[in-house]
């Protein structure tokens, strides 16, 4: 609840969930979770720094929940646009 937080205030909730590892859809999971990490680096630059099995929880409707964002890292577009040609360039074995 945004209405709630402040810079001195965190508003928490509770999510219901499984830690991993997961044995029930577990590599898919994990792909879900890669494909969210690329998302926060290219699209907008702010994502989540800490992404461990212990700030990830698997939601009982299959969903992948993130927890504890007291480590988030911003990347400036500069950045973002060398991790794409460094990303084309391994991929192109330049």
């Amino acid at each position: 609840n945004f209405e709630l937080t402040s810079r001195r205030v965190l508003t928490m909730d509770w999510v219901e969930g499984e830690k991993g590892p997961w044995k029930l859809d577990g590599k898919r999971i994990l792909t879900v979770g890669l494909q969210c990490s690329v998302m926060q680096v290219l699209d907008t630059g702010f994502l989540h720094a800490d992404p461990h099995r212990g700030n990830l929880l698997r939601m009982p409707d299959g969903r992948l929940a993130y927890l504890d964002f007291g480590m988030m890292c911003s990347v400036p577009a500069e950045q973002r646009f060398g991790l794409v040609g460094v990303a084309l360039g391994l991929q192109n074995k330049d």
